[in-house]
C-alpha cells in the first residue's frame, strides 16, 4: 500500500476516534449527565479513546432525554467495592452441590463402595486411591463438598499448594475449590479482564449445578438450565441471578 494511502487511512480512523469522543461527550452533557467517569483509570470528565466509538454506539440509540434501547446484556466487569471475599460463592456451590457436606460422595456410589474412613479424616492420596478404585463402576467419583472428580484432583492438588499426604479436610477442601475458581477465571475477573457473567458461565462448566448463563453445551440458549442438560447425569438446582449475586460479592 502507498504511503499517502497509509496517511490518509491513519488519518480517518484518528479522526473518526476523536469525533466519536465529541460527539459521546456532547451527547451526555445533553442528558444532564455533566461528566463521564471512565470504567476504570482515568480521569473524571474525561472520554478513553478506545472506549469511544462502543459508547457512541451506545449513546445514540437512545434519543436524549429518552429511553436506552434495550441491548442483551452481556454482563459487568467487577466492581471496585467488591469485598474481594470469596466465601459466598463458595457456600453457594456447596449447598447446591453437596448440602454442604465435606464428607459427601456421589449420590449414586452404593453404599458397599463407600470410602473406608470418613472423607476429612484421609489424606488426599487416599481419596484419589478410593477414587480410582471405583472408577469403572460408576458415572462418577465425585467426593466432597465441592464434588470433585478423581480426574480433576489428579492435576489440582498441586495447584492449591497440597501434598498427597495432606488431609482432604474442610480447610483443604476449601483450598482445593479456590483453585478451581482460579481456573475459571477467579483472577481475571478481579482484575476486571472478563465480566461477571463471563466468570458465572465458565463456573457452570466446572459444577454442574450451577446453570448456564449464555449458552448450554449443546449451544441452547441459556433459561437456567445446567450447562450438561440433557446428558441424564446432570441438571441445575440455582438460579443464574443467585450466582451472579453471589460473584458480584466478590
Amino acid at each position: 500500500m502507498a504511503r499517502w494511502v497509509k496517511a490518509v487511512v491513519a488519518a480517518g480512523i484518528v479522526g473518526t476516534v476523536g469525533w466519536a469522543v465529541r460527539e459521546v461527550q456532547a451527547r451526555e452533557a445533553a442528558e444532564g449527565q455533566g461528566r463521564v467517569t471512565p470504567a476504570s483509570g482515568g480521569s473524571a470528565g474525561r472520554v478513553r479513546p478506545q472506549d469511544a466509538l462502543q459508547r457512541f454506539g451506545d449513546a445514540f440509540l437512545r434519543p436524549v432525554g429518552g429511553n436506552a434501547v434495550q441491548r442483551p446484556a452481556q454482563g459487568h466487569v467487577r466492581a471496585a467495592r467488591g469485598s474481594g471475599n470469596v466465601e459466598p460463592l463458595l457456600s453457594l456451590i456447596r449447598k447446591h452441590e453437596s448440602r454442604g457436606d465435606y464428607g459427601a460422595v456421589w449420590g449414586r456410589i452404593a453404599r458397599k463402595d463407600y470410602p473406608p474412613r470418613t472423607l476429612q479424616t484421609m489424606t488426599i492420596g487416599e481419596v484419589l486411591a478410593w477414587q480410582d478404585s471405583i472408577d469403572r463402576k460408576y458415572n462418577s467419583e465425585a467426593a466432597g463438598a465441592y464434588q470433585i472428580l478423581e480426574d480433576t484432583l489428579r492435576g489440582l492438588y498441586k495447584q492449591a499448594g497440597l501434598t498427597l499426604n495432606d488431609l482432604f479436610n474442610r480447610a483443604n477442601q476449601d483450598r482445593l475449590a479456590i483453585a478451581l475458581l482460579r481456573r475459571r477465571g477467579l483472577d481475571r475477573y478481579r482484575n476486571g479482564q472478563i465480566t461477571d457473567v463471563a466468570f458465572a458461565q465458565n463456573l457452570s462448566k466446572e459444577w454442574a449445578s450451577l446453570p448456564a448463563q449464555t449458552r448450554d453445551k449443546r449451544r441452547r440458549k441459556a433459561t437456567g438450565q445446567s450447562y450438561y442438560a440433557g446428558d441424564g447425569l446432570n441438571k441445575s438446582l440455582t438460579t443464574k441471578a443467585a450466582v451472579l449475586a453471589a460473584v458480584r460479592k466478590i
